[in-house]
């Protein structure tokens, strides 16, 4: 059952991802996202219902992992929409306009 609100927008994003205390710390790639939570692959061992923090524009930004698979985690932010994920779900768009923009005018 999909409990996401928002779109979900597939992202190519370098982060990283820390847990516990005082703070394993690992690399990580966001694989989707919206406003409620994102998809990322990394290497971080965390149980699902922990509590982890993901890096985005040097801010941390806290959340819930509520599922986990092998070299993947998702995760829902403990408060929804994030400045930090608005602001990176708005670049995406934007991106994804102008390269539609681009090739509609190769195209043409």
């Amino acid at each position: 059952m999909e409990h996401r609100w928002g779109q979900r927008s597939n992202i190519a994003l370098s982060t990283r991802v820390r847990h516990g205390e005082p703070g394993v710390v690992a690399a990580g790639w966001v694989v989707n996202m919206s406003i409620s939570g994102a998809l990322i692959r990394t290497a971080l061992q965390a149980d699902v219902l922990s509590c982890i923090e993901v890096q985005l524009d040097r801010r941390w930004i806290a959340a819930a992992v509520i599922y986990r698979s092998p070299g993947y985690v998702a995760v829902e932010w403990l408060d929804l929409a994030p400045g930090a994920v608005v602001r990176q779900l708005e670049r995406t768009a934007h991106q994804a306009h102008q390269l539609a923009s681009t090739e509609a005018l190769a195209a043409a």
